[in-house]
């Protein structure tokens, strides 16, 4: 998610914005904390989390 978001989101022409990078940063730590395999709803919420900081109403997860 994060790499598309780098690559086609006009938020990101100056670069990640801060409030972004810092979701994705505290996601993939509780990721890498958990003991059990996520599931598709888990990462469809990760994903959410991280395209609500975009504060852009046009991009969703699907």
């Amino acid at each position: 998610m994060m790499s598309k978001i780098k690559n086609v989101h006009p938020a990101t022409l100056d670069g990640v914005p801060e409030s972004v990078q810092r979701t994705y940063d505290h996601s993939i730590a509780q990721v890498s904390q958990t003991n059990r395999l996520l599931t598709n709803y888990d990462t469809y919420l990760y994903a959410l989390r991280l395209l609500a900081e975009l504060k852009d109403g046009h991009s969703i997860a699907g």
